[in-house]
C-alpha cells in the first residue's frame, strides 16, 4: 500500500496534462474527462448514449422509454440520449444544463434512488 509523496504526485500530474495533450492530438480516438482526475480514451464515437441507443434498440425500446442519470462529462452522450435526463445534485454544470430533472440528493448519498423514483414512481 506505497502512496505517492507530494513531489512524485506533482512530477505525475505534469506527465497527465503533457499526456492529455498529446492524446488528444492523435488520429483516432476520442478524449472524455468524467471526473477532474479521470480520462477515458475511446474509439471516435463510442460512448455512453451510443450504448444506451443500441441497448434500447436490442430490448425493442425507444429512447423515449429509457432514463439516465449522470453527473460528470462522461455521462453527457447518455443523458442527451435519453427520453429522460437525470442529473445527480452536485453534478458539473454542464450535466446539469443537459438534464430535464435534478435529483435531491448527490451520487454518495443515494441521488440515483431519487432518480429511479422519479421514473419508476415510488
Amino acid at each position: 500500500n506505497k502512496r505517492m509523496t507530494p513531489e512524485q504526485r506533482e512530477k505525475a500530474t505534469k506527465l497527465l496534462i503533457c499526456d492529455y495533450t498529446l492524446l488528444a492530438a492523435l488520429p483516432g480516438i476520442e478524449l472524455v474527462q468524467g471526473m477532474p482526475n479521470d480520462l477515458e480514451v475511446n474509439d471516435p464515437g463510442v460512448d455512453k448514449g451510443r450504448a444506451l441507443r443500441q441497448l434500447a434498440d436490442r430490448l425493442g425500446l425507444t429512447a423515449d422509454d429509457t432514463m439516465a442519470a449522470g453527473d460528470s462529462g462522461n455521462d453527457l452522450a447518455m443523458l442527451r440520449a435519453a427520453g429522460l435526463a437525470a442529473a445527480l445534485r452536485g453534478s458539473a454544470p454542464e450535466v446539469l444544463q443537459a438534464a430535464d430533472y435534478i435529483t435531491t440528493r448527490p451520487c454518495d448519498e443515494d441521488g440515483l434512488a431519487d432518480a429511479l423514483e422519479l421514473f419508476w414512481g415510488e
